[in-house]
């Protein structure tokens, strides 16, 4: 994470990039972390409208593969 708490998480979903989240979600870096302002990386998803990505880090979040 840079100084403002963002992590390669919410990089990966500001560009919808669902191999990089799957990728990370492997290595088991948590999905649901806050940055400085208090965003979550599925706050992100939801703002640029990538579905699919909002999709992947809420079953994520539940536990469920996807």
């Amino acid at each position: 994470a840079n100084s403002e708490g963002t992590s390669p998480v919410h990089c990966a979903a500001v560009v919808g990039n669902i191999p990089t989240l799957r990728l990370l979600k492997g290595w088991g870096v948590p999905m649901d972390v806050n940055n400085c302002f208090g965003r979550t990386p599925a706050y992100y998803t939801a703002e640029k409208g990538h579905t699919e990505c909002s999709q992947f880090l809420n079953s994520a979040k539940s536990g469920v593969r996807k």
